[in-house]
């Protein structure tokens, strides 16, 4: 499993995410504020440290969370995405290359399961990529290389939404209500 950064942001600058430019919401996401990230990682089974990390320590404690969760949720991959300082979502960590090709293919496109879980605060569930009438254009590109099923939830902080969490399947993913219960539950 490779373990990735966010490919045009390597030190976080544009995230917020670096020492000096923290902006106080990201910086308790990274540090596991209980409404938002610790949450998320205490259900997936990750163990955040106390306190602020350093800014090298955020992108680790980050993978650790999404690494986790495809042990818990047995997907074949899965990729965080926070809102940038300009407003736009953007991956911070993914598995792998396709969940990073979903995550560019969804920022580029303008429409996808992560987008829409991040603007409305709600989980969408996307049994299969091809036939999905929502995501027509995403699907075209990552169809192509395996993508089927995809499950995203919104990750909140003092009950915004400031980013997003999603799972995909290489199989059309029936998620059932408990993947989707787990995975918004641990906002």
């Amino acid at each position: 499993m490779q373990q990735r950064g966010r490919g045009d942001d390597q030190d976080g600058a544009g995230l917020g995410l670096t020492s000096g430019s923290w902006r106080q919401e990201q910086a308790e996401v990274a540090a596991g504020d209980p409404a938002g990230l610790q949450q998320l990682a205490v259900c997936v089974g990750a163990e955040l440290r106390p306190g602020l990390p350093g800014p090298g320590d955020v992108f680790a404690t980050l993978q650790r969370v999404v690494d986790a969760t495809l042990a818990v949720f047995q997907v074949d991959g899965a990729s965080l995405a926070l809102e940038h300082e300009d407003g736009s979502l953007r991956w911070v960590v993914v598995t792998d290359g396709a969940a990073e090709l979903l995550e560019d293919a969804q920022r580029d496109l303008g429409e996808g399961p992560g987008l829409a879980a991040y603007a409305n605060a709600t989980a969408v569930v996307v049994v299969e990529l091809e036939t999905d009438r929502r995501f027509e254009r995403l699907a075209a590109a990552a169809t192509q290389v395996g993508l089927h099923g995809v499950l995203a939830v919104p990750v909140a902080l003092a009950d915004r939404p400031v980013g997003a969490l999603s799972v995909y399947a290489t199989e059309p993913g029936p998620w059932s209500a408990i993947d989707v219960a787990a995975t918004s539950g641990c906002r």
